[in-house]
């Protein structure tokens, strides 16, 4: 599991090439100056960057990523800069949001996770960078979706968890299922994951999510699939094994009557 980029962390996977490796950390200070008239032409976008890039037309050098070029003497508060290790690109932070460069976290949905709910974990994950509250509450129409998926039919997320426990569901599966849904509520109605702020926290629900489609749904095809290939006299064994434990407890019932 990568970490997302959090501000003034010593280490996370980079926005810019996507390695998990060092983070170093800059302050941000201006010069006082007048433009210069080879500023000028260095700060001329053209066509091939701005179709390529959509920036502002003020790319240093021509180049499409921030430069660390020299330091003025005038601080710029609650501006940040991260400078990779691996690959020595420039990062910029404003506050505790990244805004340079976009960044979507390489999550990827279980392979196993049924196409409704497949759909609004991927849309989740397309926004969790501008808005990590916003993608909690499509991570919680996902779980929604995920428990009437496993029950098989519409029921209240409590209910339902409540449900699959009464068949069974392992306690690991049901804490990680509670936590998906207390943690999504909370952020919706008492703002518990912040907008700006709490990339991590809202990172986790995914990876979350995943774990319970595996243990759920990855976990029952993989049974199917190596039990299948089975010899069908096995089969037929530990079939005609089952039917014998349910007559011999059908019979214990009975008795007791």
């Amino acid at each position: 599991m990568t970490s997302p980029p959090t501000l003034w962390k010593s280490g996370f996977s980079c926005p810019n090439c996507g390695v998990e490796a060092h983070q170093s950390w800059f302050n941000c200070y201006a010069a006082n100056r007048a433009p210069s008239r080879s500023d000028i032409h260095k700060q001329q976008p053209s066509p091939a960057s701005d179709a390529a890039f959509g920036m502002a037309p003020s790319v240093t050098l021509g180049t499409p990523s921030p430069n660390i070029h020299s330091q003025g003497n005038i601080p710029v508060q609650n501006i940040s800069i991260s400078k990779c290790y691996s690959c020595s690109e420039a990062a910029i932070w404003i506050g505790t949001r990244l805004i340079w460069p976009k960044f979507t976290p390489d999550i990827k949905p279980h392979i196993h996770m049924p196409a409704a709910i497949k759909a609004d974990f991927v849309e989740a994950c397309s926004i969790l960078q501008l808005s990590p509250r916003g993608a909690a509450a499509l991570v919680r129409v996902a779980l929604e979706k995920l428990i009437n998926h496993l029950v098989g039919e519409a029921v209240k997320p409590n209910d339902g968890i409540q449900t699959l426990v009464d068949r069974g569901m392992p306690e690991r599966v049901q804490k990680m299922c509670d936590a998906v849904r207390i943690i999504t509520n909370d952020s919706v109605h008492l703002g518990t994951i912040n907008s700006n702020d709490d990339l991590a926290s809202a990172t986790k629900l995914f990876h979350l999510v995943n774990a319970i489609v595996d243990q759920t749904i990855g976990l029952d095809i993989l049974a199917d699939e190596i039990y299948g290939e089975l010899p069908h006299d096995k089969i037929q064994f530990v079939e005609d094994r089952k039917r014998g434990a349910a007559r011999k407890s059908a019979a214990s019932v009975n008795t007791e009557k």
